[in-house]
């Protein structure tokens, strides 16, 4: 994904652990979309083909997941921010 962490923000485990917790608030389909396209590194069109969807649908549930997520990854910068 984009650069969502900010770089001073200090990882509270192992990144494979960190990323399955992030991956656990997310529904099955989003959490496929993303470890095809994010891990896997396929292209949206691969994707589509091999599930059998609309391309668009692999970009929404990426996009979705995406945003999720970031209310999880930019917690500590708010509290950084609120604290200084």
């Amino acid at each position: 994904m984009e650069s969502v962490i900010d770089a001073n923000t200090k990882p509270a485990g192992p990144p494979a652990f960190e990323f399955h917790h992030w991956m656990s608030f997310l529904e099955s389909r989003e959490r496929e979309a993303l470890t095809l396209r994010f891990v896997e590194e396929w292209e949206y069109h691969e994707i589509a083909a091999a599930k059998a969807i609309p391309i668009g649908t692999v970009q929404w549930r990426v996009f979705n997941a995406k945003k999720k997520l970031a209310t999880y990854l930019k917690a500590p910068e708010l509290s950084r921010r609120k604290a200084a």
